[in-house]
């Protein structure tokens, strides 16, 4: 079967936030639980930050592995406004607050995730399941994602296969609506953070829109336009891992432990077939997924 290439998006200061190559496919996320995007049917804010009267800071997470020190440096020679911090989901995020200082008003995160992947750190989370649980919980939050993909010397000889790794990038654009920048190095990837940061600087002399209780803006090209985002505290709790995975999930991290299922043909079988019961119920399906089993293979039912 020829593999599908991505549209990985290489680095491009000018235009940093362009509407996605490929929309988003629509998934009927009613068997999808793990999936549960936030309601899109209200799309009014909550209330708003006047434009210019407040500060957009860069949100980099505490355990990002590029290396802090040498990330602060990067950073402050583009002159960008940043900060550490335990992010619950992502590596990189974007808080709006007052320019006056301390006030009632909430910092707001912005409607923009990022993760960076180096090629090597893709494989693994591919391989461990990482990927497709760090993926449905960015899904959650209704933000525009990007995936920022790091090149590096070993990215033809990991874990699993160059092609398997494209197909991921590909299955995460089309079904899941991310974006994919590549970037050659870590000083590239800092360069294209510094870029987008001084792109939603020049929107902050536009009102942000703050939702809340699931609200999100219907245009899914929105945050190309004016900004808007939800409290902090709401996207620590959306952001969180759960203690109790879905049994989607599961099943999926289940499916991993068989030789020779990989990322990518775990989370075909699980968009089609969410549970065991499910799967169980189709013996044609078996024989196709389990060519060497055929019809035999029996599941315990839910």
């Amino acid at each position: 079967m020829p593999i599908v290439r991505p549209t990985v998006e290489s680095f491009n200061p000018q235009s940093p936030l362009k509407p996605p190559a490929h929309p988003p496919v629509l998934v009927d996320l009613t068997n999808h639980a793990s999936l549960d995007a936030p309601s899109t049917q209200d799309d009014t804010p909550s209330t708003h930050f006047p434009g210019g009267s407040y500060t957009i800071t860069l949100l980099v997470d505490v355990r990002e592995t590029f290396g802090m020190n040498r990330l602060k440096d990067l950073l402050n020679a583009h002159a960008v406004s940043w900060e550490a911090r335990s992010l619950p989901v992502g590596d990189f995020a974007w808080i709006a607050r007052s320019a006056e200082g301390p006030t009632s008003a909430e910092e707001v995160v912005l409607g923009v995730i990022v993760e960076r992947k180096r090629a090597d750190d893709l494989a693994s989370s591919i391989v461990d399941g990482r990927f497709m649980e760090q993926k449905g919980r960015m899904h959650k939050l209704g933000f525009r994602k990007i995936y920022l993909f790091e090149e590096c010397g070993s990215m033809y000889n990991l874990r699993i296969s160059y092609e398997t790794l494209l197909q991921a990038m590909v299955n995460a654009q089309l079904i899941d609506g991310f974006d994919f920048i590549n970037c050659s190095n870590g000083e590239q990837s800092v360069a294209y953070l510094a870029s987008l940061t001084r792109w939603l600087h020049a929107k902050s002399r536009f009102d942000c829109a703050v939702y809340s209780d699931g609200r999100r803006p219907l245009s899914p090209t929105a945050g190309c336009n004016r900004l808007w985002g939800i409290p902090w505290t709401q996207f620590a709790a959306i952001g969180k891992k759960s203690p109790v995975l879905p049994l989607r999930e599961q099943f999926g991290l289940h499916l991993l432990q068989i030789h020779s299922i990989t990322g990518p043909k775990a989370e075909e079988i699980v968009n089609a077939f969410p549970t065991p019961k499910r799967l169980g119920a189709g013996p044609n399906v078996l024989g196709a997924l389990f060519p060497r089993h055929g019809p035999h293979v029996v599941f315990m039912p839910d």
